[in-house]
């Protein structure tokens, strides 16, 4: 268990919900009284006991507000501090703190609230304090999850940091993945934080840039015909090399048009055709757009993650106090190299109680995006 006086962490692995749910327990006994607000993540071998081990938390823990759900796997701290990624086993993790209790309010809706969630809002929180955080939970099992996470910031003006949760592939109607107070599903949930409460929000895609940015020049559909007036695949060779290794550690990414700090969005390339010399990519490529291209490896995702950490700490005024890091299920040791080593990088650096989980999708802003990891340190 990683402990400080106003957050702490627990995680735990066993046979069954009744076992880790005991441990978290355990790990989490004689929390401040002030402790009002818990975050719980299990893995899917766990998501149908969800609703059994809030209840077990809140009764023995007293901490009376809890936000999570059921992703593809957890992020936590055991212990002794040994930094964990699980797949395929139960287990679950926890972050608990200390926070005023006007300084968060927990939701879960299904869309038709969007419309009134802004005079809802008001009654919390005066429009001219914004803007908000959120930490957002979506259900993949409702086909306008991402319309749904785009509304949501629109309306509520708040700057969100989530994930997709899991879901199986056969479920049953009275499936319930989320937890906001109480078990819901089929649409949003989570947590709108004041802006009262010292944040600092990062985003790591695992990538380093390979050169600077480009003109599409013409472009049709989902293919880049040409980059300043040259066929597209002779700029790509001069920046990345050998065309014929380059597809799956390549990518494209544009300009994330919510951002003024050069920040980036990466797309997928998908096929390099030197007879045209056009690259098919997967956004719509409209002459006049600009592109850059970068490069996804091992290397290069500890370097990002690093990058994203250090700029995280810097723009906190304090060391952390604890942190939530929802990561892609397709990064991990598939990335990284090797099991827990995302979650080791991130509890060094951090040196903070944690929790997290595997998203099938990450959450940043306003959009949902893929091959992430979003970070919400609390300073």
């Amino acid at each position: 268990m990683k402990s400080q006086t106003d957050f702490r962490s627990a995680y735990a692995e066993g046979d069954g919900w009744a076992s880790v749910a005991k441990s978290l327990m355990m790990q989490l006994s004689g929390p401040a009284l002030a402790h009002r607000l818990g975050v719980l993540y299990v893995t899917p071998e766990l998501s149908r006991d969800l609703g059994s081990i809030l209840a077990f938390l809140r009764e023995t823990t007293r901490v009376p507000h809890w936000v999570g759900g059921a992703g593809f796997g957890v992020l936590g701290l055991t212990a002794d501090g040994m930094a964990r990624e699980a797949r395929a086993k139960p287990a679950a993790a926890v972050l608990s703190m200390a926070l005023p209790a006007n300084a968060f309010r927990l939701f879960s809706l299904q869309g038709r609230e969007l419309g009134k969630l802004r005079a809802t809002l008001a009654k919390w929180i005066k429009p001219s304090s914004l803007p908000m955080t959120g930490l957002i939970h979506a259900d993949p099992a409702n086909p306008q999850a991402a319309l749904l996470v785009a509304g949501f910031a629109a309306a509520s003006e708040a700057y969100l940091v989530g994930g997709i949760t899991y879901t199986p592939e056969k479920r049953e109607a009275e499936f319930k993945p989320h937890l906001a107070d109480k078990m819901s599903g089929g649409g949003l949930s989570g947590l709108l934080l004041s802006p009262d409460v010292p944040l600092a929000v990062g985003v790591a895609q695992g990538v380093v840039t390979l050169g600077g940015w480009h003109k599409i020049t013409d472009g049709e559909g989902g293919d880049i015909l040409r980059l300043d007036g040259r066929p597209a695949h002779e700029v790509l060779k001069e920046e990345a090399g050998d065309l014929h290794s380059l597809l799956g550690f390549v990518h494209p990414a544009v300009p994330d048009a919510g951002l003024d700090t050069g920040g980036f969005v990466v797309h997928n390339l998908s096929g390099v055709d030197p007879v045209r010399g056009k690259l098919s990519v997967s956004f719509s490529a409209e002459p006049g757009q600009i592109v850059r291209f970068v490069r996804r490896d091992t290397k290069a995702a500890e370097e990002d993650m690093k990058r994203m950490i250090a700029d995280v700490k810097k723009r906190l005024s304090v060391p952390p106090r604890g942190a939530v890091l929802i990561s892609c299920i397709a990064r991990g040791a598939a990335l990284f190299g090797a099991p827990h080593r995302e979650m080791e990088i991130a509890a060094r650096m951090l040196n903070c109680p944690m929790v997290g989980f595997l998203a099938g999708g990450e959450i940043m802003r306003n959009r949902v995006q893929a091959h992430s990891a979003v970070l919400l340190a609390f300073g």
